[in-house]
């Protein structure tokens, strides 16, 4: 479930906010772990680091919302991918340059480049790197627009975690079972 403060999904959650007193004694009981994430926690530790054999895949992150990106950062570290964070179009393309990328996931709404013009432009960098495009405004012409310019496949916000995993997978990475 994707909640206005955090993620829920399979004993995850991972919040922007702090924790309330007593929930660590509630996250124990409900078998739950929690994940400060964003703002609130930036001593924030990956759970994967680049030279971990466990990391299945290398996602390109591209989202203006830097706890939005911290949030899903951690949640696909949990999953054994390494993440690549750009907050531009324009940053995407600097933090991917030369680095191998199997797959992108963009939101479409951000300052400079949107993220269906991008696309192209990532695809000319990275043509067999799968794309799934994320937004809160996915009606019939974005869709359209997001098909023809590349993307694999479309996730409208908010999401289910399984939703996520599930596309990832269709993608050909493996992500971890919670």
């Amino acid at each position: 479930m994707l909640a206005h403060d955090g993620l829920l999904s399979n004993g995850l959650w991972l919040s922007q906010s702090p924790i309330p007193p007593g929930w660590q004694d509630i996250s124990s009981f409900l078998g739950v772990e929690v994940v400060l994430c964003g703002r609130h926690n930036p001593d924030a530790k990956e759970r994967s680091t680049p030279a971990d054999p466990a990391i299945r895949g290398t996602v390109l992150l591209v989202d203006d919302v830097e706890e939005v990106r911290g949030c899903l950062k951690l949640l696909l570290n949990h999953w054994g991918l390494r993440v690549l964070e750009a907050g531009t179009s324009e940053e995407a393309i600097r933090v991917a340059g030369g680095m191998c990328v199997d797959l992108m996931i963009s939101d479409i709404n951000r300052p400079g480049m949107n993220g269906i013009d991008f696309l192209p432009v990532f695809k000319q960098l990275h043509p067999n790197t799968p794309v799934i495009i994320v937004s809160a405004c996915l009606d019939d012409h974005v869709r359209i627009k997001a098909s023809r310019a590349g993307a694999a496949a479309l996730l409208a916000k908010p999401f289910q975690l399984a939703d996520l995993r599930s596309v990832i997978r269709q993608t050909g990475l493996s992500v971890d079972q919670d």
